[in-house]
C-alpha cells in the first residue's frame, strides 16, 4: 500500500544526494563524516573558498546578505594576529552593505589586499609624511653603514625592521629587551644606541631639519633614528584610526562605478562619514 510513497521518497533522497555530491565536487560545500556508522551524513559551508565557488556556481545568490557567509569571513580574518586593530562590527556591516567589499574579501588574497590598502594610504592620504620617513630611513641606513663597519645589514632589511617592529611596546619595557632586539635584528650597531633610545622612551629629543641632509654627524645619528621611529609610530597609529573610513569610501565609490550600490548603502555612508 505504501510502496509508491516509499519509492518516491527514495527517488527524492537519491536526487538530493546527487546534488550534494555535485556541490562538493564544485567546492561549494564540505562533507562532514558521521561520528558513528549508520548515522546520516552532514554537509557544511566552512571556508572563503566555499563562498567563492558558490558565487561562481550561483551568481544570483546575494551571499553578503547571509549571516553564515559573513561569519565565515570574520572568523578567518580574526585568526590573523596582524588584524588586531580591526573593528569587526564595522567590517561586518561593510560586508553586509557593500557587494564590492564582500566580493573582494572572498576573492582576493587578504594579505595582498591589506598591503594594497596600506600602499594606497601612504601614496595618496599620507604621501608627504611617507616621503619624509623614506628619506630619513635612507640617511640613517647610510650613516649606520658609514660609522659602524660591523653593521652589514642590507638597506631593505634595515627598512623592513624599522617599519615593521611594534616600537610602542618598548616605551615602558625593560631596557634589556630593546638591546636584545638590536643585537638580534640590527647586529653591528653599538649597544649605546638602544640604551639611549630606551632612556628617551622613544620620544624625540631634538628637532631635526625639515630637509633631510645628504650626510649627518655620528653624534646626531641618535636623534635622526628617534625622529624616524616617532614618525613611523605616528603614521601607523593614524592609519589604524582611518582604515575603516578608507575602506568604506573606496568600496562605496566602486559600487557606484559598477552600478551595484544600494539605497541602504547610501544611507549608511551619509550617516557615518
Amino acid at each position: 500500500m505504501y510502496y509508491p510513497y516509499k519509492q518516491a521518497i527514495l527517488k527524492v533522497q537519491g536526487i538530493h544526494s546527487c546534488h550534494l555530491h555535485y556541490l562538493q565536487r564544485q567546492g561549494c560545500i564540505e562533507f562532514i563524516p558521521p561520528q558513528k556508522t549508520r548515522l546520516r551524513n552532514y554537509w557544511n559551508i566552512k571556508t572563503r573558498t566555499n563562498l567563492k565557488n558558490i558565487k561562481l556556481e550561483f551568481p544570483g545568490i546575494k551571499l553578503n546578505k547571509h549571516d553564515k557567509a559573513l561569519g565565515i569571513i570574520i572568523t578567518e580574518l580574526e585568526q590573523d594576529i596582524n588584524n588586531y586593530y580591526i573593528d569587526w562590527l564595522k567590517i561586518y556591516i561593510y560586508l553586509f552593505i557593500s557587494v564590492s567589499f564582500f566580493n573582494t574579501y572572498i576573492e582576493a588574497d587578504i594579505k595582498i589586499f591589506h598591503q594594497g590598502n596600506w600602499n594606497s594610504y601612504t601614496t595618496i592620504n599620507d604621501k608627504l609624511r611617507h616621503k619624509r620617513i623614506t628619506d630619513l630611513l635612507k640617511i640613517c641606513y647610510l650613516m649606520c653603514a658609514k660609522y659602524y663597519p660591523d653593521f652589514k645589514l642590507s638597506e631593505d632589511m634595515f627598512t623592513d625592521i624599522l617599519t615593521k617592529t611594534p616600537w610602542d611596546i618598548f616605551r615602558f619595557d625593560p631596557t634589556g629587551n630593546l638591546v636584545r632586539l638590536f643585537e638580534d635584528y640590527l647586529p653591528g650597531l653599538p649597544k649605546e644606541i638602544p640604551l639611549q633610545i630606551s632612556k628617551t622612551k622613544l620620544s624625540k629629543i631634538e628637532q631635526i631639519p625639515e630637509k633631510t641632509p645628504e650626510e649627518i654627524d655620528e653624534k646626531d645619528l641618535l636623534k635622526y633614528i628617534l625622529t624616524t621611529l616617532q614618525l613611523i609610530m605616528e603614521q601607523l597609529l593614524d592609519y589604524e584610526s582611518l582604515i575603516h573610513d578608507l575602506l568604506l569610501e573606496h568600496f562605496f565609490n566602486h559600487d557606484i562605478l559598477i552600478g551595484v550600490d544600494s539605497k541602504e548603502e547610501h544611507e549608511f555612508v551619509k550617516k557615518n562619514t
